[in-house]
């Protein structure tokens, strides 16, 4: 199966994606890309909106290559082991979103109740598998949001 590994980086966050690379070179296989969202970026564009329109992009442009599978995930993230073992959360899926959850809820909720609202994985990540449904998906999305 083939992988790619897009890691969106802001120019601030440079420091931090090159880290992450190393963890991704040093726990894991497939081709690893570095994309700043800021390049090119059209004026009109907030920061969110150009990150998550540059992630789907890029996403789009390696499914629509014949990649099997692309893993999007923000520079702030950071492997101590197989991170493959996120495979087990999207078995048997076409895709998946995990939010990256900043904020707790605010009183008088617990942290564990935004733990909860997190999800077992609290990351900035996108998993694409390189289906028909897949491609059409993001396709519609890339247009709504350019």
């Amino acid at each position: 199966m083939s992988r790619v590994w897009v890691i969106s980086a802001t120019p601030e966050r440079t420091a931090q994606a090159l880290v992450l690379i190393q963890s991704i070179v040093k726990h894991s296989s497939g081709e690893v890309q570095l994309i700043n969202p800021m390049i090119n970026a059209p004026p009109r564009k907030s920061i969110t909106e150009l990150v998550v329109l540059s992630r789907l992009t890029r996403a789009l442009e390696y499914l629509n290559n014949g990649v099997d599978e692309v893993i999007v995930l923000g520079a702030d993230n950071f492997f101590y082991s197989d991170p493959m073992e996120i495979g087990h959360t999207y078995a048997g899926r076409e895709a998946l979103f995990v939010p990256h959850c900043q904020e707790w809820l605010p009183a008088p909720h617990d942290q564990n109740r935004s733990l909860i609202r997190a999800g077992v994985i609290n990351s900035d990540l996108h998993v694409w598998r390189n289906t028909p449904k897949v491609r059409s998906f993001l396709e519609i999305i890339i247009k709504e949001i350019d």
